[in-house]
């Protein structure tokens, strides 16, 4: 009967997440990564094979995906999917007699999420009182677990138009520290007028 030797996972993220493949051996480490993945699994048996197939269930919907293994070697089969939801997996294989494996191979795929980024200021206060010509310091941070691509401090007058600048980073990055200066006198502001500063 065919058996389960080896068998290899990668798992390549969506391009927009800008993260590399990864390879290793099932059991290792758990199938857990972002939607959209694009997945690849190697099964080498024992014996020449002929065919293989893997089926995606849940408890929900029961099985609702099958994929049909693709002979690479004479006794490696290759399952390739899109992960789009967390699933049971189980894979069997059929030797050139057409022998079947005594148990399916079973593990669990997962989704890691894709977090929404952070920001905060921690300087100043919510609310501050202050001269028209007063020199306020802003400092804070921004993070993402996949990496920032563009911070902004946006000042907004009422009556104008919100004022943005570009704070960062040049590069994609998770994280991204703040200090700021801002004039106030250089924004024109008047006794008694508000002005609203926020992160994005």
């Amino acid at each position: 009967r065919p058996r389960f030797l080896v068998s290899r996972i990668k798992a390549q993220p969506p391009e927009y997440s800008r993260q590399l493949a990864s390879e290793y051996l099932l059991g290792d480490v758990e199938l857990n990564t972002l939607k959209h993945s694009r997945i690849t699994l190697d099964i080498l048996s024992n014996r020449p094979l002929s065919a293989g197939n893997l089926a995606l269930s849940s408890k929900r919907k029961g099985v609702f995906k099958q994929v049909t293994g693709e002979l690479v070697e004479a006794n490696k089969v290759r399952f390739e999917w899109t992960l789009l939801e967390k699933a049971d997996i189980a894979v069997t294989i059929r030797d050139i007699r057409g022998t079947k494996c005594d148990a399916p191979l079973q593990f669990i795929q997962d989704v890691k999420p894709d977090l929404k980024p952070e920001v905060y200021i921690n300087q100043p206060n919510d609310f501050v009182l202050a001269t028209p010509s007063i020199k306020l310091t802003v400092s804070g941070n921004a993070s993402d677990d996949l990496g920032l691509r563009k911070v902004e401090l946006v000042k907004t007058l009422f009556g104008y138009r919100d004022r943005s600048e570009f704070l960062g980073p040049e590069l994609v990055q998770p994280d991204l520290p703040l200090s700021q200066e801002i004039d106030m006198a250089k924004l024109g502001v008047t006794p008694g007028q508000q002005v609203e500063l926020y992160l994005e």
